[in-house]
């Protein structure tokens, strides 16, 4: 799990997101508004909703009105910090996402990824391998 969690607000504009994402090398945000997980960001809807061409600016700066709230997931599904590894690599293998906000209670806490996933087994094997 990440615990140093990168959050975009549902008002903050698509030009601001694309900003977060490119600058922290995002993939999945929450989407963070009144210490509560109102949704999810993928780059992947980011970049269907607004196009991003090399330098980082769209295809098409008439765009500049859209927000978060426009193409963020709604009410995302979460996990709380006490599941276990197993019950996170279900939940994502089972979906067509590749993220979720780990929460303790309502705060959030972290978001673990199915990268996360994959380095928790790598480390996991070579672990192994040591034995």
């Amino acid at each position: 799990m990440t615990k140093n969690v990168v959050t975009v607000s549902s008002s903050d504009t698509l030009w601001d997101v694309e900003r977060v994402f490119r600058i922290n090398h995002l993939r999945h945000a929450p989407v963070y508004d009144n210490n509560e997980v109102v949704g999810m960001i993928s780059l992947v809807d980011l970049r269907k909703s607004f196009p991003i061409e090399e330098e980082g600016r769209t295809a098409n700066q008439d765009d500049s009105d859209m927000i978060a709230a426009h193409i963020m997931a709604i009410d995302p599904v979460t996990l709380q910090h006490d599941q276990t590894i197993r019950e996170a690599a279900i939940l994502l293998s089972e979906n067509e996402f590749h993220a979720v906000p780990v929460l303790d209670g309502e705060d959030l806490v972290g978001i673990i990824s199915t990268t996360d996933i994959i380095r928790f087994l790598i480390d996991a094997l070579d672990e192994m391998e040591e034995v």
